[in-house]
C-alpha cells in the first residue's frame, strides 16, 4: 500500500475511538444524534427532523469525487473551508438548503461541525529542582527502553490548544507549528492542555522538571481549538496537515458532544 494512502486511512481512524464526552443542553433545537441508522447514506433523516427548516447550522459535507462548488453556491451554502485533498467542504447553511443535496449522487454525507472538548489531562509542569520521572511514564515502562531510544528523531504533532514554545522542559524539542483557529498563524498555548500533553510526550532529560515517555522526539504543535473553541473540521484539517508533512506520530486527547 502507498505510504501517504496508509497513513490517510490510519488518521482516519484514529477519530473513530475519541472518548466522547457527555452534553447536555437545554436548547431545543440540539439534535439528538444517537441510534442513527448506520446503513443510511447520510445522517440526513435524523439531522434535519432536529431542527427547523430555516434553522442554520456548521456542517461538513464530503463529496465522493472533487468537491462540487457549484452545486453549493446553487443551493445558497455558505463555504468555509474546502479540504481539496480530502474532498471536504465546511460550510454554514440552513436545513432546507441541506436537504436539497441528500439526493446529489457527488455528496458522500453530511455531518453536523462539532464542538471539540478538550479531555482532562494531568499536568507535566512541576517546580522541583531536582527532575522527577512522572508516575504514569514509569507505568508504562518507559525508562527500560531510554537506552534503546529516546524518541530522536521521530516527529510527533500534537492536535490541541498548542504549545507553549518558551516552556523550559518542551522550547528545545519543539521544532514548529501551524493552527487552524481563525486564520492565525498564532500556535502557541493559550489553555495550557497542549502543554501538558506535550510535557507527558517530549519533556526533555535535564536537571528539572519532569522527562517525557521520548524525550528526544520533534514536536510540532497543530492548533485546533483554543480558548473560544474548535471544531470537528478543526481537527480534519489537523490531521490533513500532519499527513502531508510527515509526521510520524499523530496524539489528540480531546472528544466531541454528544448526547
Amino acid at each position: 500500500m502507498n505510504y501517504k494512502l496508509f497513513l490517510h486511512v490510519m488518521s482516519i481512524l484514529m477519530i473513530m475511538p475519541i472518548v466522547f464526552g457527555i452534553y447536555n443542553s437545554s436548547n431545543s433545537e440540539e439534535p439528538n444524534y444517537t441510534n442513527l441508522n448506520s446503513n443510511e447514506k447520510y445522517l440526513h433523516n435524523q439531522l434535519f427532523e432536529s431542527f427547523s427548516s430555516e434553522h442554520k447550522i456548521d456542517a461538513i459535507i464530503s463529496f465522493k469525487d472533487k468537491i462540487d462548488e457549484p452545486l453549493l453556491e446553487n443551493n445558497n451554502i455558505e463555504i468555509k473551508e474546502n479540504i481539496h485533498s480530502v474532498h471536504i467542504s465546511t460550510v454554514t447553511a440552513t436545513m432546507d438548503n441541506l436537504k436539497n443535496l441528500q439526493n446529489e449522487a457527488n455528496v458522500e454525507f453530511i455531518e453536523p461541525d462539532l464542538d471539540l472538548i478538550l479531555l482532562d489531562t494531568v499536568s507535566s509542569d512541576d517546580e522541583s529542582i531536582n527532575q522527577i520521572i512522572p508516575w504514569g511514564i514509569e507505568k508504562v515502562n518507559a525508562p527500560n527502553v531510554w537506552n534503546i531510544t529516546t524518541g530522536r528523531n521521530i516527529k510527533i504533532a500534537v492536535l490541541d490548544s498548542g504549545i507553549n514554545k518558551f516552556h523550559l522542559d518542551l522550547d528545545d524539542n519543539i521544532k514548529g507549528g501551524i493552527s487552524f483557529i481563525n486564520n492565525t498563524e498564532y500556535w502557541d498555548d493559550d489553555l495550557g492542555h497542549g502543554t501538558s500533553v506535550a510535557g507527558v510526550i517530549s519533556a526533555k532529560n535535564n536537571e528539572f522538571g519532569v522527562i517525557g515517555v521520548a524525550p528526544d522526539s520533534k514536536l510540532y504543535s497543530i492548533k485546533i481549538i483554543d480558548s473560544s473553541g474548535g471544531k470537528l473540521s478543526n481537527l480534519i484539517q489537523g490531521i490533513q496537515w500532519a499527513i502531508d508533512n510527515d509526521i510520524d506520530i499523530i496524539t489528540m486527547s480531546l472528544g466531541i458532544p454528544v448526547d
